[in-house]
């Protein structure tokens, strides 16, 4: 049975059919519905149908609904139905993130080699190489012509002369005097002719003037072109031989710029007792020292430097105050080279800026007179009263190479590379083309004093 209150709960649905109920007063609140009402299986009724309550119905219309045809008690579960299809494949999901990078793999297998790639430019032409050794003696060549009869044989007169003179052919002049003599070649001179002129006992200078006005001199004192007379003690020359320089006592530093047509005197050089001079193979960079200052040798010179042609100078006071007999210098001018009166041999290897004793190996107690140097300055030729020394080491450190014999030692020079060295002495001329190993005496030099090379 329901109650009243249950109906009155779902009074508010639809009307969709009558419902037409009869009851006697006995069953006033029972729920009176259409016979055309159906309830599912759970006892539900069906959403839309319209349920009212009627307190009296016609007897003839009604029906009492028992409570369990209206919601009965939940059945047993039914058995379960078959599985039903698969449904669709869903849409794909998005993308997962990267996952983290994994370890680097073995090393694969070296490749093929590339194909070879052009050629490259050609590089710049090396250094030259060392000189070669000097080739066998060609043969002799075919006999000259016979040459013009000479003039009777016999002694050469000599003559004493003590002022200026005009000289004579076939004559051999001895110069003695208080002052400088001129001797004057004679103005029309034959093929053959022969003038010999020495200084005397008195060591008189001279110099000798040719007939045409030129002058060429020897002697103790030089003289060329407007350099004019003085006591030269040192010159030096630019490879071309256009730039030299010339140092005298108690006087400038002077130089030509055209082989020695003209000369000036360089005033910044300062008045001195210039005892040598060298510079480098373009002449720009100076180097000369001072044998003794004014007043007498016991003051010692010192030695300056130039690197504007002599335009400016600059004392080298590391160097030390000696007297200074002769300088040399690479051919850039930065390896320089000294030797004092007393046997000692200093070197630069910085343009002067410090200085270094070398001369190690060099014999006896004599300076050496003269030294040649190498293009680089690395090797050096030098002697002394005691034979001739080389240096492979900007010399700090000396060899004797002197020839077998006996011999005084005037000049010496050498080859750019170093290889080849020339010595003069007292009757000739010897060389060597293996740095003093061995020596050859050139006969061809003849008999004669090589002071200078």
């Amino acid at each position: 049975m329901f109650s009243r209150s249950l109906t009155a709960s779902i009074t508010a649905v639809a009307l969709l059919a009558s419902v037409h109920c009869s009851m006697s007063s006995a069953y006033a609140d029972v729920l009176c519905v259409a016979k055309s009402v159906k309830v599912d299986k759970k006892g539900n009724v069906p959403l839309g149908t319209q349920l009212r309550v009627a307190d009296a119905c016609k007897a003839s219309e009604r029906e009492i609904l028992d409570t369990t045809s209206f919601v009965g008690p939940k059945g047993d579960a039914g058995a379960k139905g078959d599985k039903g299809e698969t449904g669709a494949k869903g849409d794909t999901g998005a993308t997962g993130a990267t996952g983290l990078k994994g370890d680097t793999g073995a090393t694969g297998p070296q490749g093929l080699q590339g194909a070879q790639g052009p050629q490259g430019e050609q590089g710049p032409i090396g250094l030259t190489g060392a000189t070669g050794a000097t080739g066998p003696t060609g043969a002799t060549g075919a006999t000259g012509p016979t040459g013009a009869t000479g003039p009777a044989g016999g002694l050469l007169p000599w003559v004493a002369v003590t002022a200026n003179t005009t000289m004579e052919s076939d004559l051999g002049y001895i110069v003695n005097g208080a002052a400088e003599v001129e001797l004057t070649l004679p103005s029309s001179p034959s093929v053959g002719d022969v003038i010999r002129v020495r200084s005397g006992a008195s060591k008189t200078p001279w110099a000798i003037v040719p007939a045409d006005g030129t002058q060429s001199f020897s002697g103790d004192y030089s003289k060329t072109g407007a350099a004019g007379y003085r006591d030269w003690r040192g010159l030096a020359s630019s490879t071309d031989g256009q730039r030299l320089y010339a140092v005298a006592q108690n006087d400038y530093v002077h130089t030509s710029s055209d082989g020695g047509v003209t000369w000036s005197k360089l005033t910044a050089s300062g008045k001195r007792y210039w005892g040598a001079i060298a510079c480098s193979s373009d002449g720009t960079k100076i180097v000369a020292g001072v044998a003794h200052e004014a007043g007498g040798a016991g003051n010692f010179g010192k030695l300056f430097r130039s690197e504007d042609s002599g335009a400016s100078w600059t004392e080298l006071s590391s160097a030390g105050d000696a007297f200074w007999r002769k300088v040399t210098s690479s051919e850039d001018g930065t390896k320089l080279f000294a030797f004092n009166d007393d046997g000692i041999v200093k070197f630069s290897t910085n343009s002067g800026a410090t200085w270094n004793a070398g001369g190690t190996g060099i014999g006896g107690s004599g300076h050496p007179t003269d030294v040649a140097v190498s293009a680089d300055g690395a090797a050096l030729l030098a002697f002394n009263y005691y034979g001739l020394y080389s240096s492979t080491d900007y010399g700090a450190n000396w060899t004797s190479v002197t020839p077998s014999g006996t011999r005084e030692f005037r000049a010496v020079a050498m080859s750019a590379d170093g290889g080849t060295f020339i010595a003069g002495f007292n009757t000739g001329i010897m060389t060597s083309t293996d740095s003093g190993a061995t020596w050859q005496e050139e006969a061809g030099a003849g008999l004669r004093t090589y002071c200078r090379i």
